[in-house]
């Protein structure tokens, strides 16, 4: 038998679909919008279970991989739940490697794999969005794979990484932080010298610079453990009054004059008065 209403019924029902997945929209977007809200207010736990509800009821959808990651987020920075954090970030990878939560979220798990201590892991997030990388931020991560390096104490490595930085741009921003890292590599290897030569560095290409300070405290560190307490007294001295913690300055300073016998009240200074 033939519909009387021929194909009329057809398009009432798809209105009323549209409707209704309007309507559902509307209540995510809602959703989504009060667990931002909750979130900036601190009600982690009020956020949690709104973005949960989303990536639940929608998972196909534009907010999901938003949600995702926010979960990751609350887990790792206000929940303190690490493991929580980490499935979260894995599920966000797995279901929405194209999306730009992604990388955000790849480079937040590499963070919270470095504070684990799981260093070789981090690497190898960092080594995928350095690869992903286009200008200035391939560099940036390839800094952060050598620092990771150097927290597992692979000097040599932490170097490689290090040089190859400088190597692929000379005028680098990077550059002080390179040869800063570098010269502390050589001076916990005893490579004295080569440490001084790159503490030099940092301190004669970019003395504007505020690692520059520090350059001249490890290059007096280096001189003094050398032998040349002269050398690193009169560097000691060169910075004392610009160092922020001008405190600890003026204590090595005493400590090196000591050892010299130059400080007032040394034995060596005694001597040199009665004569």
């Amino acid at each position: 038998m033939k519909c009387r209403c021929g194909g009329w019924w057809l398009v009432g029902l798809s209105f009323a679909v549209l409707a209704l997945h309007g309507c559902s929209e509307d209540g995510l977007r809602a959703d989504f919008e009060a667990a931002e809200l909750a979130l900036a207010g601190g009600r982690y736990i009020e956020a949690e279970r709104l973005y949960r509800r989303i990536v639940k009821e929608d998972p196909a959808g534009p907010l999901a991989p938003k949600s995702q990651y926010r979960l990751g987020f609350i887990y790792d920075h206000y929940l303190d739940d690490a493991s929580r954090a980490l499935d979260a970030y894995e599920v966000l990878l797995g279901s929405y490697p194209g999306s730009p939560e992604a990388a955000e979220a790849r480079g937040r798990r590499a963070e919270l794999y470095s504070r684990l201590g799981a260093h070789r892991k981090a690497i190898e997030d960092y080594q995928v969005l350095k690869e992903l990388a286009r200008g200035p931020g391939k560099a940036d991560y390839q800094f952060r794979i050598a620092m990771e390096y150097l927290k597992m104490n692979d000097l040599r490595q932490a170097r490689i990484e290090l040089g190859e930085i400088v190597k692929a741009d000379p005028a680098s921003e990077l550059a002080p932080r390179v040869y800063f890292h570098t010269a502390s590599t050589y001076y916990i290897e005893g490579e004295l010298a080569r440490a001084v030569e790159n503490y030099e560095r940092v301190m004669r290409d970019f003395p504007d610079d505020p690692l520059a300070l520090e350059a001249a405290i490890g290059m007096a560190a280096a001189l003094e453990e050398s032998g040349d307490l002269e050398g690193a007294l009169r560097m000691l001295r060169s910075v004392e009054k610009r160092y922020p913690n001008s405190g600890v300055v003026t204590t090595r300073i005493g400590r090196i004059e000591k050892r010299l016998g130059k400080r007032p009240g040394s034995k060596a200074e005694k001597g040199r008065r009665r004569r």
